[in-house]
């Protein structure tokens, strides 16, 4: 049986963190305009596997410059449904559309 917690098809490894981690340094340099500016960290393992902090969001970027800042809501909700669909177990209780300085992910595998 396949691990449940292969991410392969969005990341190259089974441990998400690791990748994330080595990924987010890049996006500071903020080479492409329509990119996410973040942070990953790992967590304890109880309270949360990893978390991912993001500083800038290009889905907010991009639905304000269209004049289009009303369907940022619905975006953010997918991302509570992939968690569920990949049993991932998404908390956040801060996103930058809300005013926030980051979006605050905290994952825990099922």
């Amino acid at each position: 049986m396949r691990n449940p917690f292969y991410f392969g098809f969005l990341y190259p490894t089974p441990h998400p963190a690791r990748f994330l981690i080595f990924k987010s340094v890049n996006t500071h340099k903020r080479e492409h305009p329509y990119n996410w500016v973040l942070d990953v960290f790992k967590g304890n393992g109880i309270e949360y596997d990893f978390g991912v902090d993001y500083h800038e969001c290009f889905i907010c970027r991009f639905f304000k410059e269209q004049g289009e800042e009303e369907l940022i809501p619905y975006m953010c909700v997918l991302d509570y449904i992939i968690s569920e669909t990949f049993s991932w177990g998404l908390v956040r209780t801060q996103t930058i559309y809300n005013g926030d300085k980051a979006c605050n992910f905290k994952n825990h595998r099922a």
